[in-house]
C-alpha cells in the first residue's frame, strides 16, 4: 500500500506531466516511479522524497520529476516542491546525420544529474532541538 505522502506526490508529477503535452496527441507513459535524490553535500537536514514521469509522444520524450523537500529547518514545519522538467526531441536534424542522442542517455546524463544538483542555499541550517 502507497503512503498518502508518496500517492500525493505521484498525482502532483502525473498532472503537471499531463499540462505540458497537448491532450490531442497520443502520448505513452513509460516510466513513473520513485526518485531518490543523491548527492546531499551540504549535509541537509531535510527530508527529500522525489517521483519521476518519462513520457513519449511521437516528437518528445519528457521527463519530469517532482522534489519534495519537507520538515526543512529551524522549525521544521515547511516543505518546498522542485519540479525539474526537460524535453528531449526525439524527430531532429541531428538524428539524420548520425548525431541523436538516446533518451535513456539524455535522463541518465543530463536531467537525473540536474535533479541531484539541486541543494539548499544555507548550508548549516540549525534545528531548534527546544521547540522540537
Amino acid at each position: 500500500m502507497m503512503s498518502e505522502n508518496r500517492r500525493e506526490l505521484q498525482e502532483f508529477a502525473q498532472t503537471y506531466a499531463m499540462s505540458r503535452i497537448d491532450r490531442k496527441m497520443q502520448y505513452f507513459i513509460l516510466n513513473s516511479s520513485p526518485y531518490i535524490k543523491k548527492y546531499n553535500l551540504t549535509n541537509d537536514k531535510a527530508q527529500w522524497s522525489g517521483w519521476e514521469i518519462h513520457m513519449r509522444t511521437e516528437q518528445h520524450d519528457f521527463f519530469v520529476t517532482v522534489l519534495r523537500r519537507k520538515f526543512i529547518a529551524p522549525l521544521m514545519d515547511v516543505f518546498q516542491d522542485i519540479i525539474c522538467a526537460s524535453h528531449f526531441r526525439t524527430s531532429d536534424e541531428s538524428a539524420q546525420q548520425g548525431e541523436m542522442i538516446d533518451p535513456e542517455t539524455f535522463l541518465n546524463e543530463t536531467h537525473r544529474n540536474t535533479c541531484d544538483s539541486f541543494y539548499p542555499k544555507s548550508a548549516n541550517a540549525t534545528v531548534y532541538h527546544n521547540i522540537i
